[in-house]
């Protein structure tokens, strides 16, 4: 697909956006694009941007995240393994995660932005290390969905497991990753009332997705003479 095609596509998507979501600033920024070149002389740089500005916008008109995970920023790689793996077997359900760019924009106010998620979300996925469980951060992350009644699932990694979670995670029905994925997937989709395939059908220990999600366990793994 040559760069002027693409672009024609990303402009007409942009277009229907801007029409349902009459979102000025969205309108101002396509123009300045529209306005630099004709559509078939667009350069490819030009082609990115408006692509961009259309996942933006797409973004925008989206609900809330069906599923919040809460980390700490030294396991964010594990945290956005866990997203792509819920996401690709819980089909149609959104996972919001303040590490990334396109869910968390500049000039957003952080903690307004985190405590709305935190309302919409019907699932809460604590990931739980022996650094995670001790953060101030994490502790009132789960705090606030605990009192607001929402589905809080600790996933345990790297040295902290289910049966050694101290109080009061330790009376949540936690797991262990990666060892049990699955569970967790299926835990998911159990909360928000959907299906996902049993795990005889490709999915498990093993697969492409839990594979990336043990990488970056094993990759967050602190020094071993770290405190």
């Amino acid at each position: 697909m040559t760069w002027s095609l693409q672009a024609t596509i990303f402009e007409a998507s942009f277009r229907w956006l801007l029409a349902h979501l009459h979102d000025p600033l969205l309108d101002r920024q396509f123009r300045h694009i529209s306005q630099r070149d004709e559509l078939d002389e667009l350069r490819r740089d030009d082609a990115h941007v408006c692509y961009h500005l259309w996942v933006a916008a797409t973004l925008r008109s989206g609900p809330m995240a069906h599923v919040f995970i809460s980390f700490i920023h030294e396991e964010a790689e594990v945290a956005t393994a866990l997203k792509h793996l819920v996401q690709i077997n819980v089909q149609g359900k959104d996972v919001f995660l303040s590490a990334d760019q396109w869910q968390v924009f500049a000039g957003e106010i952080w903690l307004d932005r985190i405590r709305a998620e935190l309302s919409e979300a019907r699932v809460v996925i604590l990931l739980m290390s022996p650094r995670s469980a001790v953060r101030p951060w994490v502790n009132f992350e789960a705090g606030a969905a605990w009192l607001a009644g929402k589905a809080v699932i600790p996933a345990c990694f790297n040295g902290l497991t289910k049966s050694t979670l101290p109080k009061p995670y330790s009376g949540m029905q936690a797991l262990d990753l990666p060892e049990e994925s699955y569970y967790l997937v299926a835990s998911v989709a159990y909360h928000l009332n959907v299906l996902v395939p049993p795990p005889v059908f490709g999915f498990g220990y093993g697969d492409r997705e839990t594979n990336r999600l043990a990488v970056a366990i094993e990759k967050c793994k602190p020094p071993p003479d770290a405190a």
